[in-house]
C-alpha cells in the first residue's frame, strides 16, 4: 500500500470520526430538547406543543442517530489496516 493511499484513508477515517461525533452529539442534544420540551408542555397542558415538537424534531434526531451508526461502521472499515507478514 502506498503512503498516498494510507494518508487518504487516515484522512477519511478522521473525517468520519468527526462526522460520527457531530451526529452523535446532535442526536443526543435533539433528543434531550425534545423530551424536556414535551415535559414542560405536558406540565402546562399544551397538547399541541407536545405533538408539534415531536413532529419537528424526531425525524431530525433519527437521521442524526442513523448517520452516527453508519459512520461508526465506516470508521471501522476504513481504519482497519491489512496485516502483512514479513
Amino acid at each position: 500500500m502506498s503512503t498516498t493511499s494510507t494518508s487518504r484513508s487516515g484522512l477519511l477515517a478522521t473525517a468520519l470520526k468527526a462526522s460520527f461525533a457531530i451526529a452523535l452529539c446532535a442526536s443526543v442534544t435533539l433528543g434531550v430538547v425534545l423530551v424536556l420540551t414535551q415535559l414542560v408542555a405536558l406540565l402546562i397542558g399544551a397538547g399541541g406543543t407536545v405533538s408539534g415538537i415531536s413532529a419537528a424534531l424526531a425525524p431530525i434526531a433519527c437521521i442524526c442517530a442513523a448517520w452516527a451508526c453508519v459512520s461508526s461502521q465506516l470508521v471501522g472499515y476504513v481504519s482497519e489496516q491489512p496485516k502483512t507478514e514479513d
